[in-house]
């Protein structure tokens, strides 16, 4: 939510719904609008992050400040090896395993933590999707692998290209973001922000990452 724009909330209430229904969840028939998250987002200032929660209770609106996100994040690895569940596709409440996460990386001064599944392949972050440029292409952990498919990631698929390389699904490894060109996080409400390091190890900061948030954000309103 920034200046008075609900970006891809349509994206976001499809995404609710069609989860809702996979999950036995029922819905009210007046979902909230454009101008029901404008509304609940009006008392923060700057960039709002608007969270739409859908319960036995109902629907409900809560905004928050977003903090910026500075020249880039450092990241690291989760606390412990993730296994894959059908929940993992879904966005829902049951958050503390992402929280503790965390709650990790901040102990290690990250600002993200990536979690690597049982087989040692890289899946997502506590808020965010992963994508890697490395010979000529732009890569991002397969749904497969267990993952939440972010809104921002699935803009950056749909449109295939980014700065003119194409952009996939793929397997990807801690060894693959070590040695990447340059490497960003996405998600719907940051767009995307630049990996400075990894595990520590210091990462190219490209120009790639400026190109993802237009497209994230193209047309959003």
């Amino acid at each position: 939510m920034d200046q008075g724009r609900a970006v891809l909330w349509p994206l976001h209430l499809a995404r609710l719904t069609t989860s809702a229904q996979i999950l036995g969840l029922p819905l009210p028939d007046r979902l909230p609008s454009h101008l029901d998250v404008v509304a609940a987002a009006s008392g923060v200032a700057g960039v709002a992050a608007v969270r739409l929660t859908a319960d036995s209770a109902g629907i409900r609106l809560a905004a928050r400040p977003v903090p910026p996100a500075g020249d880039g994040w450092r990241v690291c690895a989760g606390p412990h090896g993730r296994v894959l569940h059908a929940l993992l596709a879904h966005k829902t409440t049951a958050r503390a395993e992402h929280e503790a996460a965390a709650a990790h990386a901040c102990l290690r001064e990250c600002q993200e933590a990536l979690w690597v599944d049982p087989t040692g392949r890289l899946t997502e972050g506590t808020i965010t999707n992963l994508f890697i440029y490395r010979r000529g292409r732009v890569l991002t952990p397969a749904a497969t692998c267990g993952l939440l498919p972010g809104i921002a990631r699935g803009r950056l698929l749909a449109a295939g290209r980014l700065a003119g390389q194409p952009v996939e699904e793929a397997e990807v490894y801690p060894a693959d973001l070590a040695a990447a060109d340059e490497a960003f996080v996405t998600n719907a409400v940051r767009g995307a922000i630049p990996i400075l390091a990894w595990e520590g190890m210091p990462l190219r900061r490209g120009t790639l990452w400026q190109a993802a948030v237009r497209v994230i954000f193209a047309g959003g309103g």
